[in-house]
């Protein structure tokens, strides 16, 4: 592994190291900023062309049988399911305080 390589994973380490530090509230600022930076990735130019590409071999797939579709209701009703789940496994970080109307 190149030194500028070792260099960037402590410091990484040290980044990661001090925002485990803060408030559960800040970290989860951080941790929402992180995931929004994730989806700002550019997107590639021939995007739109393989998208049409997938979209009418998908289309041509359920046409000629070869793929079975799902209703949306069962599609719905597994993922309420999944959620709930993982809602029980893995509860929020941060619960949200009642806000009192000051006026």
């Amino acid at each position: 592994m190149a030194a500028s390589r070792l260099h960037l994973m402590a410091t990484k380490d040290e980044l990661l190291t001090s925002i485990l530090s803060l408030p559960p509230e800040e970290r989860a600022e951080v941790a929402h900023k992180l995931l929004l930076s994730l989806d700002e990735a550019p997107a590639r130019e021939d995007s739109g062309s393989e998208w049409s590409q997938e979209l009418e071999r998908r289309a041509t797939d359920i046409r000629e049988g070869r793929v079975e579709t799902v209703p949306w209701e069962d599609v719905e009703r597994q993922l309420a399911t999944r959620l709930k789940q993982r809602r029980v496994e893995h509860p929020p970080l941060i619960t949200r305080k009642p806000t009192r109307n000051c006026t």
